[in-house]
């Protein structure tokens, strides 16, 4: 079933920004975001999925293992936003890996910071589409950082798992 892109108008200062969280780990938030940001970019719209949970980043570890460079250099000037992007070359998703080596010392700290925010904002003017896998909710403070930036969340609960308390 191809998803229509188009009942999701980009905003009128660029593309759409989505963040995707979740209550806690294991809820299968970067499974969805990467098939959401999938199915925009093999709809025909420019997609770029931003792997930004630099505590655990399961989507680099999955799509890019090897990067050389991801969000955590860019934001800190070390790298160049051209050479962190990887392209699907079936579907033309774009995808940017967290980080390239390790852990990220205060991953809160980056991902409030102005550096931050002008990535989303280049990504905004490139893309249909910017999709940010977020980290879970409860045990960490850091979607709170976003919220300037980001259009539209998408909270994803696991079903019969999630209790409507922690949610």
């Amino acid at each position: 079933v191809k998803l229509e892109a188009a009942a999701i108008a980009p905003v009128a200062s660029g593309g759409q920004v989505i963040g995707f969280c979740s209550t806690r780990p294991g809820e299968g938030k970067s499974f969805v975001a990467a098939n959401f940001a999938e199915a925009m970019a093999d709809s025909g719209r420019s997609c770029i999925l931003v792997d930004c949970d630099l505590r655990y980043p399961a989507l680099t570890y999955m799509l890019s293992p090897e990067a050389d460079y991801g969000l955590a250099e860019i934001v800190k000037g070390r790298a160049a936003l051209d050479g962190a992007v990887w392209t699907d070359s079936l579907t033309r998703m774009a995808f940017m890996p967290a980080a390239s080596q390790g852990q990220v010392h205060n991953p809160h700290d980056l991902l409030a910071s102005a550096g931050l925010q002008d990535l989303v904002e280049a990504l905004r003017k490139r893309y249909d589409f910017v999709v940010l896998d977020l980290p879970p909710i409860v045990p960490f403070a850091d979607v709170r950082a976003m919220i300037d930036v980001v259009d539209s969340f998408v909270f994803i609960v696991e079903w019969g798992n999630t209790s409507r308390d922690a949610a």
